[in-house]
């Protein structure tokens, strides 16, 4: 059995000698731009024959992309430290756990290493520590990837977004049910380097928001989305349509959503004028006063412009409701699907 430290997501048996897979741990990562999000799934011969599958989920707290805003524009080597380090902890940590089980790694790296003057080095020099192949994926790919993770979860096809710390994507079918990948290089740490700019402050918080600083955060988020949005009109079609929106990753699960639940109390979708109504609660209030409503210091620093850069994206595209759907890209790369980007997967029992 897995190390009971990790959260068991969901489980189920099956009988190995009726064709069940063999034993295998198989491990994802999301190398994001505020962490690393970790899906292991393992399954595991039992005494009695049986294979019992066990999916854990974990997440490394690196703030990447900000290191790369308050960096100009390159990764430190402190940031690359912790990476390795903590991979390599954890790491350990699942090897020791899974016996002499057949372990599979399969890695991404999105949009903070895209921007990164130094993305590519830092991938190879994390990629030769911990042992197995990382690809830097385009946006395009972190929304299929999204998509197949959400499909886990849905019985229909639903307009798809993930809003990261440095893009966003929609997924969605087309009327002649090809599916189409719509994305900009805007996230919330990349708004909030915007924002920097506008304002002349190179703090790593813009709390406390004024009701003046949110107008003009709000006027050069407009602005952002407007320059980007252009060619997105199929996608305005369908939410015309209603089709309802799907929101995915940490970003909506855990800074976004349980905000305006505890504020407003969205329910299980929320609308513009919750998000309205959530920022206008914030405003004028510091880092420290912020820490009430939402525990996580690095979600509280940015916590204003991320829900001002969603409520213009709702706003510009005339989104009414997203619903939260709390699933990670990681289940996309362990679904089986053709993913032509990425590496092949290696055996790295050697390596633990």
């Amino acid at each position: 059995m897995l190390n009971p430290s990790f959260e068991i997501k969901t489980g189920s048996t099956e009988t190995a000698a009726a064709g069940a897979a063999e034993p295998i741990t198989k491990i994802a990562y999301d190398i994001g731009s505020g962490g690393i999000k970790t899906t292991v799934i393992s399954k595991i011969l039992q005494k009695d024959g049986n294979v019992e599958e066990v999916v854990l989920d974990k997440r490394l707290p690196i703030q990447f992309a900000r290191n790369l805003r308050l960096n100009k524009g390159q990764f430190s080597p402190d940031i690359v430290k912790l990476a390795i380090d903590s991979l390599k902890a954890f790491i350990s940590e699942i090897c020791n756990s899974s016996s002499d089980q057949k372990i599979e790694h399969y890695a991404v790296a999105t949009a903070a290493f895209r921007q990164a003057e130094n993305g590519k080095e830092v991938v190879q020099e994390i990629s030769e520590a911990v042992g197995f192949p990382i690809d830097i994926i385009s946006y395009k790919q972190e929304g299929l990837l999204a998509y197949y993770s959400a499909k886990t979860k849905l019985s229909e096809d639903k307009i798809i977004f993930d809003l990261g710390g440095g893009s966003m994507q929609f997924v969605y079918k087309s009327p002649d049910d090809a599916l189409q990948i719509a994305g900009i290089d805007l996230g919330v740490e990349t708004f909030t380097g915007e924002l920097q700019k506008s304002l002349n402050n190179s703090t790593v918080s813009l709390n406390p928001f004024s009701e003046e600083k949110y107008q003009l955060a709000q006027n050069v988020a407009m602005k952002l989305i407007d320059q980007s949005i252009a060619d997105m009109g199929s996608l305005k079609s369908l939410i015309k349509e209603n089709l309802p929106v799907m929101c995915v990753g940490a970003v909506h699960n855990v800074a976004i959503y349980p905000i305006i639940e505890k504020i407003v109390g969205a329910g299980v979708s929320y609308s513009a004028d919750n998000l309205e109504k959530t920022i206008m609660a914030l405003l004028d209030k510091s880092d420290e006063e912020l820490l009430a409503v939402e525990e996580n210091i690095n979600f509280a620093q940015i916590l204003l412009p991320t829900l001002i850069l969603s409520l213009a994206m709702m706003q510009r595209l005339g989104i009414s409701q997203m619903q939260p759907l709390n699933v990670s890209n990681t289940l996309g790369l362990l679904q089986d699907i053709p993913v032509p980007f990425l590496s092949p997967a290696r055996d790295l029992k050697k390596y633990c």
